[in-house]
């Protein structure tokens, strides 16, 4: 990618693997950029998929979309279980979450506080039923939990302990668990975007993969907790286990552009400072070379939590989004580097 000063003079360059226009559709960039990543998954690869850039420039639009032109998060939750039809002599065991992370806080998108009644102020009232939209899948929202931490997993690596868990058998419930979660989060309206994140979001799908013998499969109609009795707690089993995340960015922000002030500006801060660690970790491992000093994950709670999918083995796809006016190029120009 090149860009070009007033006299039409090549003044910077960068490259990418893919670079789309404006008009490209979310199945492209799926297939191009995020397929891969899910592949590996289901092979035992801890994978992140995320989309970065400055707000209102469309990592949302590209994570999730809509009914008519679903999103990457989306398409790959279909393709995940396609995977799962298709695999042979193996069963699998998939687990949802939804956290976000608002002012380095962790928050549960799973957990259904009772929204309180006129005169009562408190954010930490008793749980109230909370159903997810599909017929078919009957999820209550959790009791909210304030102290959720980073806890470590031998071998997915940092997860949120605490944090709401379900065990998924169809890409319907995954959707219901974030249209569910999707109440729940963070939004707010800037100078610079109308409906902004104030938060970044994880979807996490912990998947584990058994390698059993055609015979020793379960009749159809088994529950999973029936196929976990089958070969999940059965250590002769050989198994597979990753961690697939799906990551939405808030967007970078200027405080002169969006007239953020008192707890918007918090947020922004907030929001920039994590990024800012975001990209010196992607810096540091993207040099490539062994030996090149320490990759700063714990200096935020958003690398600590995807340190096992961004770095070793882990497969990553990152995705910049950016804005074509000449207003935002200086942004624009943040972002690509």
């Amino acid at each position: 990618m090149l860009e070009l000063d007033d006299s039409a003079q090549v003044c910077n360059s960068w490259s990418f693997d893919y670079v789309w226009g404006a008009n490209v559709s979310t199945s492209q960039v799926f297939d191009d950029l995020a397929s891969p990543v899910v592949d590996k998954a289901m092979d035992g690869v801890n994978g992140t998929i995320f989309a970065y850039g400055q707000t209102a420039a469309g990592k949302t639009y590209s994570m999730f979309g809509n009914e008519l032109n679903p999103g990457i998060t989306t398409r790959a939750v279909h393709a995940v279980f396609e995977k799962v039809k298709e695999a042979k002599f193996s069963e699998y065991l998939i687990r949802a979450s939804y956290v976000e992370l608002y002012n380095e806080d962790i928050r549960d998108l799973l957990a259904s506080p009772e929204k309180p009644s006129k005169g009562d102020s408190s954010r930490n009232a008793s749980p109230g039923p909370g159903r997810a939209e599909s017929e078919d899948f009957d999820f209550a929202g959790a009791p909210v939990d304030l102290r959720l931490k980073i806890a470590e997993d031998p071998k997915t690596g940092p997860y949120v302990k605490g944090a709401v868990e379900r065990v998924v058998e169809r890409p319907e419930q995954i959707m219901d668990l974030i249209k569910f979660g999707e109440k729940n989060r963070s939004y707010g309206s800037t100078a610079m975007n109308e409906r902004s994140s104030r938060s970044h979001v994880i979807v996490r799908l912990v998947i584990k993969r058994g390698f059993v013998s055609q015979a020793s499969k379960p009749p159809p109609g088994v529950d999973p907790g029936g196929l976990a009795g089958v070969w999940h707690s059965n250590p002769k089993i050989p198994q597979r286990v990753s961690a697939l995340n799906f990551v939405d960015l808030a967007g970078s922000e200027k405080s002169k552009k969006t007239g953020a002030t008192g707890a918007q500006l918090k947020e922004a801060n907030a929001i920039n400072k994590s990024l800012l660690t975001l990209g010196s970790v992607i810096n540091r491992l993207s040099d490539g070379a062994p030996g090149n000093g320490h990759v700063p994950y714990r200096d935020s709670k958003l690398t600590h939590l995807l340190s096992a999918s961004l770095g070793g083995n882990a497969s990553t796809a990152m995705l910049a989004c950016v804005s074509a006016t000449d207003y935002n190029r200086e942004e624009t120009q943040s972002t690509l580097r």
